[in-house]
């Protein structure tokens, strides 16, 4: 099962690394690749990994990630090019990742899905990024978005789990929201957060967190967060990570209203964008219009909204890194916790870890409140 540790990872670093990518020059990254027309209709799968479909890469059977939060598609396990390296390979460079160096590097890959199909779509693959856990098991292997969607109306429909592409524009029961487009196909739209009204990246790829505001936002300045948790990354406790929850924030927008907690990061302090995620994206339908640069919601929930919350029981993560169960998250204000971040977990409930049950310990960990468990750790 893949831990919500793994799931905040990929929100945390393909924000970082994404506009890294940016950074680096995307214009040049877009080739002229070619596509052919299957259909108007992609099937999506909600569920625990985000927004999902069904592709085929060199003829190889996987699923990715709908990521309106990524310029370009992406690949972050290289085992579905079937071992198989294409000719035209063109180096990418190098990003700074919490303290690593990471190798990128383009590559144009047949692709089919059910809207089109292509013998040079561009994917970037970051070979290296998710070898981390080993118990792990990957459902996904990367993200889709690009350069396909950008003269095209979307209806990005969750009441029906779809994605339709529309040949025209109808509104009828739809509302426009204040949006503004760049970067060819990124999109934000302004919500109004405990009366601070602010942009925020329209971003389907964050899969864990509602809302998402940089720590220079004036939505939590002069606040005091409810509580925080503590995190390490790739293994380097050194780099330790702190995640400030704001709980119960008010959230506006055209004639909608919703209570949610928000987050702000101490490793994506830098990053000049807030960010909305699936969490609140997927209570609405949208229309995403590139030809007019505009964007419309509608809710289709006939009841209001409840409240988006966190459940802090299970926000204390471990994971098997080098044979041995450690902890990458904790929730800093749990009273008497007897370990840190980095411990090595040597049994719980009094059951000692060993390689037969390691991965097994894992999930149970990744899915219980730890503090109505024993725990042993050195």
């Amino acid at each position: 099962m893949k831990s919500s540790y793994y799931c905040s990872i990929k929100i945390l670093s393909f924000i970082f690394i994404i506009s890294a990518l940016q950074g680096c020059g995307l214009v040049s990254m877009m080739v002229d690749e070619e596509f052919e027309k299957v259909d108007d209709t992609l099937n999506l799968n909600l569920n625990k990994n985000g927004l999902t479909f069904p592709v085929l890469i060199n003829n190889n059977e996987t699923s990715l990630v709908f990521d309106t939060g990524s310029t370009i598609p992406f690949l972050y396990d290289e085992k579905v090019l079937n071992n198989r390296k294409p000719d035209k390979i063109s180096n990418f460079g190098k990003v700074n990742y919490f303290g690593n160096k990471l190798d990128f590097y383009r590559t144009p890959l047949s692709f089919e899905n059910d809207l089109f199909k292509s013998n040079n779509t561009v994917f970037v693959v970051l070979p290296d990024l998710y070898a981390l856990n080993d118990c792990s098991k990957r459902e996904v292997t990367g993200g889709f978005y690009g350069k396909y969607f950008l003269d095209k109306i979307l209806n990005l429909n969750f009441e029906h789990k779809k994605l339709f592409i529309l040949d025209s524009l109808k509104t009828t029961t739809y509302t426009e929201i204040e949006s503004k487009f760049f970067d060819l196909i990124q999109i934000q739209i302004k919500l109004n957060v405990n009366g601070k009204s602010e942009w925020f990246h329209f971003d389907t790829g964050n899969v864990l967190y509602p809302i998402i505001v940089n720590q220079n936002s004036e939505v939590i300045k002069d606040a005091k967060y409810d509580f925080n948790v503590k995190s390490n990354r790739l293994s380097l406790v050194e780099k330790q990570n702190s995640t400030y929850y704001y709980q119960n924030y008010q959230i506006n927008f055209a004639d909608e209203q919703i209570s949610s907690y928000v987050i702000s990061n101490s490793g994506i302090k830098e990053n000049k964008y807030n960010n909305v995620g699936l969490q609140f994206i997927k209570n609405y339908n949208w229309i995403i219009d590139y030809k007019n640069q505009k964007v419309y919601h509608k809710n289709y929930n006939q009841s209001r909204l409840n409240p988006i919350q966190v459940s802090k029981g299970h926000l204390n993560k471990s994971a098997v890194e080098n044979g041995k169960l450690v902890v990458i998250q904790m929730l800093d204000q749990i009273e008497n916790q007897n370990y840190d971040l980095g411990d090595q977990i040597l049994s719980v409930n009094g059951a000692s870890i060993t390689p037969e049950n390691i991965c097994s310990y894992q999930e149970l960990l990744n899915n219980s409140d730890w503090h109505i468990l024993d725990i042993e750790t050195q």
